[in-house]
């Protein structure tokens, strides 16, 4: 089998970090990323990133949701309650300041119609439109951005330093740097988890909210990307792609943060 590239092994990081690399595509990559220290770091980075995501400290839901739900009938009851920590991961990172107000207004909508929609994907929806009622601009922008990439490639999207000026370099310009264990996430050490955190929470505010759902389900809460797809009503290929420009995202703020 032809050795891969490191353009390659960008490719095929999020789905080995997933979990859904073929058997064979999994033996390259592991066998590149064992002889490449620049994949080797980013590869740990990414991995990281998961951690952190999973780590961040869980809402739970107030007296007032509770409460609220309490009044419920007992099967729409148990449906809704099964669903609070899917809400609240995802209205923690599409506005923490405003999670408990985001759930509590998801919930009333449910309470005051008994027909509206209590599956998960119902509830998200109505969760994330609430949450994009005072940012109306949120949405990703259509017109090029600076350093976005002019030929689209998308590896270079996961990552802009990836390439030279010339096409398909398949090595690295500006290598990942090494976080550090210490340096990217210490118990022990308050300030830096703070931080930390505040870097993840600010680059989830920028990301679509189909997207913060992706990362809430599957990183967050530990859901298998299969129940994301049919929650978020996306195909499998379009929520792997999805998932893998969030991830990476949300890593580069944290190279943005730690490099400082």
């Amino acid at each position: 089998m032809k050795p891969l590239t490191c353009e390659a092994a960008v490719h095929l990081a999020n789905d080995q970090l997933t979990g859904l690399l073929p058997v064979a595509d999994r033996a390259a990559f592991e066998g590149h990323v064992a002889g490449c220290n620049d994949c080797s770091c980013l590869m740990d980075q990414l991995q990281s990133t998961v951690g952190l995501l999973r780590s961040r400290p869980q809402r739970h839901p107030s007296d007032s949701v509770r409460a609220m739900i309490a009044d419920m009938d007992s099967g729409r009851a148990e449906l809704l309650t099964a669903q609070l920590p899917h809400l609240y991961a995802l209205a923690s990172a599409l506005d923490a300041d405003a999670a408990d107000d985001l759930v509590q207004e998801t919930v009333a909508s449910a309470l005051a119609d008994p027909a509206t929609d209590t599956s998960g994907p119902g509830l998200a929806a109505a969760l994330e439109r609430l949450a994009a009622m005072p940012l109306p601009d949120v949405q990703s922008p259509v017109a090029p951005v600076p350093g976005m990439d002019p030929d689209a490639d998308a590896a270079e999207v996961f990552y802009p330093d990836f390439y030279t000026d010339g096409p398909d370099a398949g090595a690295w310009v500006n290598p990942p740097v090494a976080w550090g264990e210490a340096r990217v996430l210490s118990p022990d050490d308050a300030l830096v988890t703070v931080e930390t955190y505040s870097a993840v929470a600010a680059a989830l505010t920028k990301l679509d909210p189909v997207d913060v759902g992706l990362l809430s389900l599957v990183d967050i809460e530990s859901a298998p990307l299969s129940r994301a797809v049919i929650e978020l009503g996306l195909s499998p290929d379009e929520a792997r792609e999805r998932l893998a420009r969030a991830r990476f995202a949300v890593r580069a703020a944290l190279d943005r943060e730690l490099r400082r």
